[in-house]
């Protein structure tokens, strides 16, 4: 039985939540450890925060609390609160499906709509308007 979230993942959903676009893991695991820059500028992080930040964002994920976005050019994966997450997600689907649909494959586009009603329900639930072209 679980015993709720940890400190980690607590702190990961107080970062998430404060943003408005999506966040690199780096700076959400410098931001969680409050790291201050160095004599360089630069915010350091040793292997085990890093790793202890990835596995509870993956835990969060799994939980459908933050959301993977995409990972970047550099190589960094980036991720979104719950809300945002939702909304990224469902449009991103939403372009799929014009593509699809496009194509003209039926069972295609019948398999795709029925993965993405159940986002579409969560984030009007949330409050997320899935129907606007900009995240509010």
């Amino acid at each position: 039985m679980s015993k709720g979230l940890g400190q980690i993942q607590r702190d990961l959903l107080t970062q998430l939540e404060g943003r408005t676009t999506v966040v690199d893991t780096f700076t959400l695991a410098a931001d969680v450890y409050r790291l201050e820059p160095n004599s360089d500028g630069m915010r350091v992080l040793n292997d085990a925060q890093l790793v202890s930040v990835r596995r509870a964002l993956l835990k969060l994920a799994s939980a459908g609390k933050a959301f993977k976005i995409m990972r970047g050019h550099d190589k960094r994966a980036y991720w979104a609160n719950e809300r945002l997450g939702l909304w990224l997600t469902v449009r991103q689907l939403q372009q799929k499906s014009m593509v699809i649909a496009a194509a003209g494959d039926n069972d295609t586009m019948m398999a795709h709509a029925e993965a993405m009603i159940p986002l579409i329900i969560r984030a009007k639930n949330l409050g997320v308007d899935v129907d606007n072209s900009a995240f509010a």
